[in-house]
């Protein structure tokens, strides 16, 4: 990222896409993490549809999507990706994504409607609440979430800021840092 490879990022996605990616000497902590939906966003190379794959790939590991639909947050707010588009891949994951109950994936889902205010979606995160395919939270939390968000446009994920890339010092000092914290 520091170099801006583009690139890789076509790469970057086929990779998280394999399970093993967040295994020890490989990648390993990062993809379970904020700085790997950085690290997307900061080698993106203008074409959502590697992301897009890999974020509703059922075969992929659903802690890596979850974290890599921040990358879309990232893009929309570095003005490299149309919320618009964004949007419409909403609606389609929404008949993609895995249909069980309690997948993580669909939270990460949830957070980019909350962020947006894409209240149009709405009908679909009550759906996706009632049969009970988001992991944690219930559609009051939701609700909740949803007016903090509001309340708070500067800062719509409460506690969250969602940062870009800060440059690779930073990024391995904050890695170091959290990984110290008991």
């Amino acid at each position: 990222a520091e170099w801006k490879r583009k690139e890789a990022y076509r790469y970057y996605a086929y990779l998280l896409a394999w399970s093993w990616a967040g295994t020890p000497n490989l990648l390993s902590e990062i993809v379970y993490s904020d700085q790997a939906a950085r690290l997307m966003a900061e080698i993106y190379d203008g074409d959502p549809t590697p992301l897009f794959n890999l974020l509703v790939d059922q075969y992929a590991d659903q802690s890596y999507r979850f974290w890599q639909f921040r990358t879309l947050i990232l893009l929309v707010k570095k003005d490299a990706l149309d919320l618009a588009t964004v949007k419409d891949f909403l609606i389609r994951a929404f008949d993609l994504l895995e249909q069980d109950p309690e997948q993580h994936v669909w939270r990460g889902w949830e957070e980019v409607i909350i962020y947006f205010g894409l209240e149009e979606l709405i009908p679909l995160v009550e759906r996706a609440h009632k049969a009970e395919w988001i992991l944690e939270g219930t559609i009051e939390d939701f609700r909740e979430r949803w007016a903090y968000a509001r309340a708070h446009p500067e800062a719509p994920i409460e506690g969250d800021l969602i940062a870009p890339y800060q440059g690779f010092d930073k990024e391995v000092a904050e890695a170091f840092a959290n990984r110290a914290r008991p």
